[in-house]
């Protein structure tokens, strides 16, 4: 909804990229609290800065084809997430 009342896309790619920006802590406190492993940790920190990526080049260019790439890291990031988390769980 936010492209409705920020036409020209500044607004909707600073949050973007904020949100993604708070995506790395996020994505790493399983690893951190001891509920994932080194894998994970790895994995989420390399999955994250991807998505940062894609986030901030959305912001810095905002057009109909950076918005679809960042859909489609978004697409990538959240089953691989999934997956590291199940695949690298810390034992019981």
């Amino acid at each position: 909804m936010l492209p409705v009342v920020d036409p020209d896309g500044v607004m909707t790619g600073r949050q973007a990229a904020s949100y993604a920006l708070a995506l790395v802590p996020a994505s790493l406190l399983p690893a951190t609290i001891g509920l994932a492993g080194p894998v994970y940790f790895t994995g989420a920190l390399a999955l994250a800065i991807y998505y940062l990526h894609y986030s901030v080049r959305f912001w810095a260019g905002v057009s109909d084809q950076s918005a679809r790439r960042l859909m489609w890291a978004s697409f990538v990031y959240l089953p691989a997430i999934l997956l590291l988390l199940l695949l690298n769980p810390l034992p019981a």
